[in-house]
């Protein structure tokens, strides 16, 4: 049985950024592989490495929606669903955390937090 934890752990362990995190899990969900697809996703982590953008958690679960229900060849269909599932996303995520760290960006997400306790590890949010 497929197991999101151990893929997180483990492709975080190996270095791994939050939005390819996210997608070799989504991919995992079907044993899938697509190395081209992790590579490009390697850039939109840490909010597109400037901590000053969108979480790539967030970018990177938008992308696994449309890896799914996405077309890519000219004569395919974009499942119907897509926006639907893509705006539910971002609304859960935005409820969850831009109440709980005032931010969507990377660097209000990863920043210590105000008394020094609790320590915001992108795994979790993954």
């Amino acid at each position: 049985m497929y197991d999101t934890l151990e893929t997180v752990s483990a492709s975080s362990a190996k270095g791994y950024v939050c939005a390819p995190t996210v997608m070799k899990a989504g991919l995992a969900l079907t044993s899938q592989q697509n190395d081209g697809l992790i590579k490009a996703l390697n850039a939109l982590g840490g909010g597109c490495y400037t901590r000053k953008s969108t979480c790539g958690a967030l970018i990177g679960g938008c992308c696994v929606i449309g890896f799914y229900a996405g077309r890519a060849q000219d004569n395919e269909s974009q499942d119907d669903l897509l926006i639907p599932m893509t705006r539910e996303f971002v609304a859960w995520f935005e409820d969850v955390y831009s109440n709980k760290y005032n931010s969507l960006d990377c660097a209000a997400i990863r920043r210590p937090s105000d008394d020094g306790l609790e320590e915001r590890p992108c795994n979790a949010i993954i």
